[in-house]
């Protein structure tokens, strides 16, 4: 049987911590969202969109790509 949801879950956003200084952490939390695949008994998780409180947004799959692996769940 094979299905598809979404979820969502916080991640530390790579672009904000990119640029905190040095001297200190300046991390954020923002949305990360994720389709799940279920097949062949595993279940997948792809990035297809970020959200920060900051501006650092995506929905590129490529830039996502970059930011979050895909994960075994």
């Amino acid at each position: 049987m094979s299905g598809l949801v979404e979820q969502a879950t916080e991640e530390w956003c790579p672009k904000c911590e990119e640029a905190a200084p040095a001297d200190g952490p300046l991390q954020v939390l923002g949305t990360a969202h994720w389709r799940v695949i279920y097949g062949w008994g595993r279940r997948t998780a792809y990035p297809v969109a970020f959200d920060c409180p900051n501006g650092h947004s995506s929905t590129r799959i490529g830039q996502l790509q970059r930011w979050f692996r895909v994960r075994e769940l």
